[in-house]
C-alpha cells in the first residue's frame, strides 16, 4: 500500500510538471476559468435592465392605442422614446442604435372591444443584447394582461343575460405572487450559478484531453516510472492524474464558486461545508470521466472542438433550463452520465435555494456512484491502452 501511495504522489507530481511547462494548459486554467468566469459574470452584471429605450409604430392611432402606449411606458422594463407610424423608420432607429426594439400596433388594434375582435401585437428587438429583448417582452406581456383585464367588462356586457348571471356568481381568483429565490427576476441570477459548474467541468475536460493527447502524440506518459505490474501501475497512473487535477481545480473552484458569487452579487446562501461536500465527488467524477475517454484523445487539439460546444447540452441535461421531471427517460439517462449535470442542479439547490445535505442526497449519491464507476472504467481503459502500447 505504501508503494502504491508513493507511486500515486510521484505520478501526480509528474502531471503537475507537465501542466506547469505547458503554456496552452496554463492559458486554459487561467483564461478558461478565471477569465471566462469573470467575463461571463461581467456581461450579465447588472443582470436586471430597466427603462430600455423603445419605439412604438402606432398604425391604429386612436384612444385605445394611446392608452396602451401610456401603460407600457409606465412599466419599469421599458421607456417609450418615440411614437411613429412608419415601420421602416423604426427599423432604421434600431440599426442606428437609437432604440433597442419597437412594438407594432396594427390598424385592427382600434377594433378591440367590439364584438370580440382580436389583434396581434408584434415585438421586434435587437439581438445585440438578449436582456434588452427580454425586458421588451416582459413589459409587453404585463401590459397586455392589464389591458385584457380592462377590456373584459366590455366583452362581458355583450353576453346574453343568462351568461352574465353565471359569470356574476363566480368568485374571482386572487393571485398572490411569492418569489422565493430569484426575487429580482434577473436572468444572470438564474443562469450563472449552473454555468459556473459547467465551466469547471469543461476546462477540466480540456486540460485532461490536452494532456492525454500530448502523451499519445509524443508516445510518452507523464509518469515517474513505468513498471511492469499492470494492476498497481495502472491504478497509480489513474489516481495520480485524478489527484493532480483534483487539487488544482479545488483551488479554482474556491474562486469560481466562493468568490465570484460575492463579487457579482449572485445567490450565495449555501453553507460552505455543504458546497465542499458536493464538490469532492464532482471533481473526482469529472476527472475520472475525462480519463475514460482516453481512446478518443488521438492528439491534443481535436477533442477541444467537441468539448467547447457542450455548454448548452449540459445546461439542458442539468434539469435547470428544462425540468428534469418532464424529460423523457432517454434524456434522463444523459443527466446521470455527465457529472456536470447532477453537480449543476446540486449547486443551484445549495447556493441559490439554501438546501442542506439531506436535501441534496440524490445528487450527492449520483456523483459518488459516477466517481466509482468512472474510476473503474478509466483504470480498465488505461490497462487496455498499456497492453495495446499506446505510448510505445
Amino acid at each position: 500500500m505504501k508503494k502504491i501511495i508513493i507511486e500515486i504522489l510521484q505520478n501526480s507530481k509528474a502531471e503537475y510538471k507537465f501542466i506547469a511547462t505547458n503554456i496552452p494548459l496554463l492559458l486554459v486554467l487561467l483564461g478558461g476559468n478565471i477569465g471566462y468566469g469573470v467575463l461571463y459574470n461581467y456581461m450579465y452584471n447588472p443582470n436586471i435592465v430597466r427603462d430600455v429605450p423603445i419605439a412604438v409604430v402606432d398604425m391604429a392611432d386612436n384612444k385605445l392605442s394611446r392608452t396602451f402606449i401610456k401603460n407600457i411606458d409606465a412599466t419599469e422594463q421599458v421607456a417609450v422614446k418615440h411614437v411613429i407610424s412608419d415601420y421602416a423608420e423604426a427599423e432604421t432607429m434600431v440599426k442606428e442604435n437609437k432604440i433597442v426594439g419597437f412594438l407594432y400596433l396594427p390598424r385592427s388594434f382600434s377594433h378591440l372591444g367590439l364584438e370580440y375582435n382580436k389583434s396581434n401585437i408584434m415585438t421586434y428587438g435587437s439581438t445585440l443584447s438578449f436582456l434588452d429583448f427580454l425586458m421588451i417582452q416582459e413589459a409587453t406581456t404585463y401590459t397586455l394582461l392589464d389591458f385584457n383585464a380592462m377590456l373584459r367588462p366590455i366583452y362581458v356586457s355583450q353576453l346574453p343575460d343568462k351568461d352574465k348571471f353565471a359569470i356574476a356568481q363566480l368568485q374571482p381568483v386572487e393571485i398572490i405572487p411569492n418569489v422565493m429565490f430569484n426575487t429580482e427576476e434577473g436572468y444572470g441570477t438564474y443562469l450563472l450559478p449552473p454555468v459556473l459548474i459547467i465551466i469547471i467541468f469543461q476546462t477540466m475536460m480540456i486540460c485532461i484531453s490536452n494532456s492525454c493527447g500530448n502523451e499519445r502524440e509524443n508516445k510518452k506518459l507523464h509518469i515517474s516510472n513505468l513498471k511492469h505490474n499492470f494492476k498497481y501501475n495502472t491504478i497509480s497512473i489513474v489516481l495520480g492524474k485524478i489527484l493532480a487535477y483534483f487539487i488544482i481545480f479545488s483551488i479554482i473552484s474556491t474562486f469560481m464558486l466562493g468568490l465570484l458569487p460575492i463579487i457579482f452579487n449572485l445567490p450565495h446562501i449555501g453553507k460552505p461545508f455543504t458546497i465542499v461536500f458536493m464538490m469532492i465527488p464532482f471533481l473526482i467524477a469529472s476527472a475520472a470521466f475525462a480519463l475514460c475517454l482516453l481512446p478518443l484523445y488521438t492528439d491534443s487539439e481535436k477533442p477541444l472542438i467537441f468539448i467547447v460546444f457542450m455548454s448548452i447540452i449540459l445546461l439542458f441535461f442539468s434539469g435547470i433550463s428544462y425540468p428534469l421531471e418532464l424529460m423523457s427517460w432517454y434524456w434522463k439517462i444523459m443527466h446521470y452520465i455527465f457529472p456536470a449535470a447532477s453537480a449543476a442542479l446540486c449547486f443551484v439547490k445549495v447556493n441559490t435555494m439554501g438546501a442542506d445535505i439531506s436535501q441534496i442526497l440524490p445528487e450527492i449519491t449520483t456523483l459518488w456512484i459516477q466517481s466509482i464507476v468512472y474510476l473503474i472504467i478509466s483504470t480498465l481503459v488505461f490497462k487496455f491502452s498499456i497492453k495495446k502500447k499506446y505510448w510505445q
